[in-house]
């Protein structure tokens, strides 16, 4: 079964808020992310160090708290796993005949 296409393109409003309303989800989210990642990092240099390392030296724990911050911002989606689907959808992309 054949996909048809609309022969009229979508008009100049509607388009315009389509990328508004994208522009404003980015924001928003981009927003929220950083605001978690700052809040985060406070509490890794402030609070985490102390209370989950405290059988090491404050140094030592403050490090290792920020070593856990690092790693969950590494790990965050579009890093790791962004390389994963990247190598699999070229994978199974070039079997495909």
């Amino acid at each position: 079964m054949a996909r048809t296409r609309s022969s009229t393109p979508p008009t100049a409003p509607a388009v315009e808020s389509e990328v508004r309303r994208v522009a404003l989800s980015s924001y928003l989210g981009n927003t929220i992310e950083y605001y978690d990642f700052i809040l985060y990092g406070s509490a890794a240099g402030l609070i985490f160090g102390p209370l989950f390392f405290s059988d090491l030296s404050p140094a030592l724990a403050t490090m290792a708290s920020f070593a856990t911050f690092a790693t969950g911002y590494i790990a965050r989606p579009g890093t790791i796993s962004y390389s994963v689907d990247l190598t699999l959808a070229h994978r199974f992309s070039s079997h495909s005949g």
